[in-house]
């Protein structure tokens, strides 16, 4: 046999792709974003009627209305950016400075920081390691006389225990806050997310199921929530309320411009059967991966009327692999044609933000004096471990193919399965 060099060393040649095989899957996934002609035209549009900014548009004002109705919402409000959504969002319940708002250690550090942002304290809480979401059953011991919220992070599209939630949140009196970054057309017991705790917020960045580039975008069913969402996201120039003649100076700009607003117009037209494209295909792919060894697909609960997929994630298991390290079989996936990513590299409790408060979060603390709270002693294992040794992602785009080409998935998973001794033989020195 002939020799082969790549990132592994020199090797025969194998059936696996990473030592020199033919990849199971060679073509082009779906790309993300799309560029429909209908989202050029309009934002064409509104580039030659030199109305760019909401103050007296259109088009803003209209993705508003009509991303709360798809929802299902009485009110929206489209910010600058999913990070900014979530602030707003946290801001608009008035919560007490220095209030904790407990959340899941697994997701994007915005999460967190808008807690901070809002001058309040992130509070973490361990996930249920089916579902990587938070889980209830760790909530209630971590809520103190200065817990005021629970975030339920919607983590990858798929719903949280939003009846255990709102349970917990009744008895002791807490509002609920729905990070749906990734929940774009998921929904839990028919209802969509975003719209069961008392606000909801959604990012809009290039990556996410429904995307304009950047942006955000905030819906309740609560009047007042919504007015301080407004006072909160926008300076008085040009403001909702400045044509009410009522005027506050709360806060500074997050407003969305009009490209965004008729791009995002455009492209919710296609949200519903995108949505419905991912759940059909993530329900295949799951399917497959529950009867395959070495892999676990997250458990979808009876409440899980539709998983958003925005990540399809597994789990990982080593052992079933030989003792096969996460980055090697992750690195054979993508040689396969599969393009597959470990995920957080550490969840967010143990950021260097939150570990060495010394040095960078007692400058934004909301409490008067040191940071009263010890991050570090706060563990989660279960997040921990997701992180360093067994989640594998799959983006959203993906799940846009065709199913055939879904199929490929398993197959590649099998033929490394298949191939795991000799793939660990080179992925062991390293």
């Amino acid at each position: 046999m002939t020799g082969v060099r790549s990132k592994w060393g020199l090797c025969n040649m194998s059936d696996l792709a990473l030592l020199g095989g033919t990849p199971v899957h060679s073509g082009n996934w779906p790309r993300w974003p799309v560029a429909s002609e209908e989202g050029i035209r309009a934002v064409e549009e509104v580039l030659r009627s030199t109305q760019w900014s909401r103050g007296n548009g259109v088009e803003v004002r209209s993705f508003e209305n009509r991303f709360a109705e798809h929802a299902g919402a009485a009110y929206g409000l489209a910010v600058s950016s999913g990070t900014a959504a979530l602030e707003v969002a946290v801001r608009s319940l008035n919560l007490t400075r220095g209030a904790e708002v407990i959340l899941s250690p697994f997701t994007f550090m915005a999460s967190a920081t808008s807690i901070l942002m809002a001058r309040c304290v992130p509070i973490f809480v361990d996930v249920d390691p089916e579902t990587y979401n938070i889980n209830p059953s760790r909530i209630e011991a971590a809520i103190t006389d200065r817990t005021e919220a629970i975030m339920a992070v919607h983590f990858g599209g798929l719903p949280c225990d939003m009846a255990a939630i709102l349970e917990i949140g009744r008895r002791y009196g807490l509002r609920v806050i729905e990070d749906c970054s990734h929940a774009h057309g998921g929904s839990w017991n028919g209802m969509t997310l975003g719209t069961i705790g008392d606000v909801g917020a959604f990012s809009l960045g290039a990556a996410k199921n429904l995307t304009g580039g950047e942006g955000g975008v905030v819906i309740t069913n609560q009047e007042k929530i919504y007015w301080n969402c407004v006072d909160y996201h926008d300076l008085w120039s040009g403001s909702i309320r400045e044509r009410l003649g009522i005027f506050r100076y709360l806060s500074w700009n997050y407003r969305l411009s009009e490209m965004q607003g008729a791009l995002l117009n455009a492209n919710l037209d296609l949200l519903e059967d995108q949505a419905s494209h991912r759940s059909i295909n993530g329900h295949f792919l799951t399917t497959v991966l529950e009867n395959m060894a070495g892999t676990t697909p997250l458990r979808h609960d009876p409440y899980v009327t539709r998983n958003a997929y925005h990540i399809f994630t597994f789990r990982y298991h080593s052992d079933d692999f030989d003792g096969l390290p996460r980055s090697a079989f992750a690195e054979a996936l993508k040689a396969e044609g599969v393009p597959v990513s470990t995920g957080y590299e550490r969840d967010c409790r143990k950021q260097p933000f939150f570990l060495d408060p010394a040095v960078d979060l007692q400058k934004v603390w909301p409490r008067d004096g040191a940071v009263d709270v010890d991050y570090r002693a706060m563990t989660c294992p279960k997040s921990e471990w997701l992180c360093e040794e067994e989640t594998i992602w799959i983006g959203q785009a993906v799940l846009l193919a065709e199913r055939s080409e879904v199929a490929k998935i398993g197959e590649a998973i099998d033929k490394i399965f298949t191939n795991r001794r000799e793939l660990l033989e080179v992925a062991a020195p390293l």
